[in-house]
């Protein structure tokens, strides 16, 4: 199992940039995605999201270029 993380506001000024919005919609977009992602992986699987002990590997996409990760995840 692969995590694909990246600090706050890294996350935020991405969304800023895909969706051509305001800092301030940006995080109420994040904020709302992560509780759904959090609350579907506790419902299903019974886990924290944040348990850093369920994952193979933990993918930080500030410190990682896209072709990095794929090559750490085909590895």
């Amino acid at each position: 199992v692969v995590r694909v993380v990246a600090p706050r506001d890294v996350r935020v000024r991405r969304l800023m940039q895909q969706r051509s919005c305001s800092k301030d919609e940006a995080s109420a977009f994040l904020d709302q995605t992560d509780a759904s992602r959090e609350e579907f992986v506790r419902r299903f699987f019974h886990r924290d999201v944040n348990d850093v002990h369920d994952y193979d590997l933990i993918v930080n996409t500030e410190r990682t270029a896209p072709s990095e990760a794929a090559s750490l995840l085909i590895d």
